[in-house]
């Protein structure tokens, strides 16, 4: 899966509220409208594709299975009977339709659990491609990844409630943004038999090089006032050029 919008990290009126969204975007999603006028969401035959397909069902299916106990237990969750209308606006789905469902999948949102303390320091573990530790911070938006995930329960809050998805451990898989500079700086050309940095890679002249122009011998070289080389190319009519 992939992680679109990146880890955010914010303070609420609660406390520190860490989550990430995942991506159903992997195995060639894609989507389209049936005769209800209700989005339907597709994957490809393939073997990814098939996984996002199940996974988004999985989740998908517990977000069914919340609001039909919700409507079945109201009395005892809510202290008073609620019709299936009003549970359905008061639930919280996990996944996420995107507003343009034809360009994009969509998402499942989880949290990242802190410590109890003032410090509120995220508990779950990150790390990359070869298993290395990294940090929260170090995961990039726009990277996929490997979530391992546990349920912790519904939350009730307010007039609204849902499911609680927990963060055990990310690992990165790899991210298509470059980190620093990506451009492989090509070599200066330069006078005096030293190529310097920063220009075009290949290019120099060389004091050995055996120049004539118009049975001229090779350029003479001198040095200016500031002590830099300079080499001066004379022709029959004497200096043209420096």
């Amino acid at each position: 899966m992939r992680i679109p919008f990146g880890i955010t990290d914010k303070k609420g009126e609660y406390g520190r509220k860490v989550e990430v969204n995942l991506s159903f975007s992997n195995g060639g999603y894609h989507s389209t409208v049936n005769d209800e006028e209700e989005t339907v969401h597709l994957w490809d035959d393939s073997d990814e594709g098939a996984e996002m397909k199940a996974y988004f069902e999985w989740v998908s299916a517990w977000d069914t299975r919340n609001v039909a106990a919700a409507i079945e237990n109201t009395t005892k969750w809510f202290r008073k009977p609620i019709s299936p209308v009003v549970i359905e606006e008061l639930y919280k789905n996990n996944v996420k339709a995107s507003s343009d469902p034809s360009k994009y999948s969509p998402t499942f949102r989880t949290k990242i659990p802190t410590t109890k303390d003032a410090n509120e320091t995220p508990t779950s573990e990150f790390f990359g491609a070869k298993k290395e530790v990294i940090t929260m911070n170090q995961v990039v938006q726009g990277s996929k990844v490997i979530a391992l995930m546990k349920i912790t329960g519904l939350w009730f809050a307010g007039k609204s409630f849902g499911m609680n998805f927990t963060l055990i451990q990310l690992v990165q898989m790899g991210s298509e943004k470059f980190k620093g500079c990506a451009i492989s700086i090509p070599m200066q050309p330069s006078y005096g038999g030293h190529a310097q940095d920063g220009g075009f890679g290949g290019c120099r002249v060389d004091d050995n090089i055996q120049y004539k122009r118009n049975n001229n011998p090779a350029p003479a070289a001198d040095n200016d006032e500031n002590g830099t080389k300079r080499l001066k190319i004379e022709d029959e009519n004497g200096s043209y050029g420096q």
